[in-house]
């Protein structure tokens, strides 16, 4: 099994700027093609997931709406050769970013995290208020 770090998945899902960009979107292509039939294995950690949303959603690199980008990251972690131990949580975080633009990734994983091993969260962030499950404190 290999680990992908933010810019081979980026190299995949962002669109060619130039020569050597479109050279590693092919790579990155076939690798990808690979993982999604089950030929290869691949995994990654939350951290880089959270840098290629990132990525993908600021508008000095690929400016995408966060639903867009929540749907492109959900269909690579669903394919089949992708092993990821929060696999399901990093889905579930993804859904609430497409339900919730307003919502940030990072958020959206803490979120699930908390409501999954039955935390209570200490933030400052009123935002995270809004989220079923997640129950605030401020220290």
């Amino acid at each position: 099994m290999r680990f992908a770090d933010a810019n081979i998945f980026l190299r995949y899902l962002e669109t060619p700027a130039d020569d050597t960009s479109r050279r590693r979107n092919v790579d990155c292509t076939a690798l990808f093609e690979r993982v999604e039939s089950g030929e290869e294995e691949l995994t990654t950690s939350e951290v880089v997931l959270a840098e290629v949303f990132w990525v993908l959603t600021t508008k000095r690199h690929a400016g995408l709406p966060r639903p867009e980008a929540a749907e492109k990251l959900s269909a690579v972690i669903e394919f089949r050769g992708f092993k990821l131990s929060t696999k399901r949580r990093c889905l579930r975080a993804l859904a609430m970013v497409h339900a919730d633009p307003k919502l940030s990734f990072v958020d959206a994983l803490i979120a699930c995290t908390v409501t999954e091993l039955g935390y209570r969260l200490l933030a400052y962030d009123s935002a995270f208020d809004r989220i079923d499950g997640v129950t605030r404190e401020e220290p």
